[in-house]
């Protein structure tokens, strides 16, 4: 394995592609694969979980052929945690990670599962299209009974929008 290598992992194919993106260690590595977020993984149990595959199989417009974005998907270390507690607040808004935030517009709003995974900023998704509704969740908060994490992390189905982190929503 080297950085830049991309991979799909065999018994998690809805995660998508990933691209190795840093050195996690000897013999360890970081993959980000753009239906998940980050996973490390040792080498030698990577050899059995990951299959190899061609930067032809990436869909067009995924931010993993442009490899000038990936240290977007990693962030630096001086910035990454390694425990997101209830209190961890976003690098960016310095609001909790574990609480759901909307945009000025309303128009996209952070899922509170992807933004502690990242565990720097908000993660944020076009609303209400990835979250979906529900009477149950009708509250004096959330009138409209909006969905508190995305689709993905509550069923396990990829995006159907792309992220965006908390410095790109307004």
């Amino acid at each position: 394995m080297k950085l830049g290598d991309l991979y799909r992992h065999i018994k998690r194919p809805e995660w998508g592609i990933g691209v190795v993106a840093k050195a996690a260690g000897r013999d360890a590595w970081e993959v980000f694969f753009e239906g998940h977020g980050r996973v490390r993984l040792q080498e030698a149990v990577a050899r059995d979980l990951l299959e190899a595959v061609d930067s032809s199989d990436i869909p067009v417009g995924s931010a993993l052929l442009e490899a000038t974005r990936w240290p977007e998907l990693e962030p630096p270390p001086s910035q990454r945690r390694t425990h997101v507690a209830d209190t961890d607040l976003c690098d960016r808004c310095s609001r909790k990670l574990r609480q759901s935030q909307y945009s000025a517009d309303r128009q996209w709003k952070s899922c509170p599962s992807c933004s502690t995974r990242d565990g720097v900023v908000h993660i944020y998704y076009r609303y209400p299209d990835v979250f979906g509704q529900s009477e149950a969740r009708e509250s004096d908060d959330t009138p409209d009974g909006a969905q508190s994490w995305c689709q993905a992390c509550r069923t396990g189905e990829l995006p159907r929008d792309r992220a965006r982190r908390c410095q790109d929503v307004s």
